[in-house]
């Protein structure tokens, strides 16, 4: 049996903490063991997260995912409270979370879940840069290094209809406007061919 004493510090968020044992067998068990040797354990804000690693993506979404960090002490990130997931699609998006400050460029995805976030309402064929970091009672963690995903490609909207332009008796042209494209057919009236 283990048996486990603390004593919190409030000024510097330090534990400590003090072990006995105790044998336990058929016929009974024995007294308890001198309490060890103090072990102390700071309580600080969470360390760096890694980079958020993409899971899948559609062309208006992006699913990423995290692990949590290896806290002082319970070694299982279970000392983060939460997890703040930051993300930009805007040009200077990198410069923009680089600054580590907030922007109207910068979108927040609060209590983002480790297994699994989707960051939607992107465009499609658009670079988004994303971080995360935790958050536990003693502060926040360093913002993690930026990773930067592309959504997927989407087909094209249909163009509009082309505008005649010009019109002779030997040919007609017409204007496709999204490209600013000319297309021009030419008749040729003894058998000849269009182009």
């Amino acid at each position: 049996m283990v048996r486990s004493q603390s004593k919190q510090l409030q000024a510097f968020c330090i534990i400590v903490l003090t072990f006995s044992v105790s044998a336990v067998n058929a016929a009974g068990s024995s007294d308890w063991s001198a309490p060890s040797r103090p072990v102390t354990i700071q309580q600080v804000a969470p360390a760096k997260l890694a980079a958020p690693t993409l899971m899948s993506k559609t062309s208006i979404s992006l699913t990423v995912s995290f692990r949590g960090p290896a806290d002082c002490g319970s070694k299982d990130g279970e000392m983060a409270f939460s997890y703040m997931l930051r993300y930009s699609d805007a040009p200077n998006r990198i410069a923009d979370l680089l600054a580590k400050k907030e922007n109207s460029s910068i979108r927040l995805v609060r209590d983002a879940r480790p297994r699994g976030v989707e960051v939607t309402g992107l465009r499609p064929g658009r670079e988004c840069a994303m971080q995360v970091y935790a958050i536990n009672e003693y502060g926040d963690a360093e913002f993690s290094d930026i990773a930067e995903y592309t959504t997927a490609a989407a087909p094209p909207e249909p163009p509009e209809a082309p505008r005649m332009i010009e019109r002779t008796i030997y040919s007609i042209s017409f204007q496709i406007i999204p490209g600013r494209l000319w297309v021009a057919y030419y008749a040729f009236q003894n058998g000849g061919r269009g182009s």
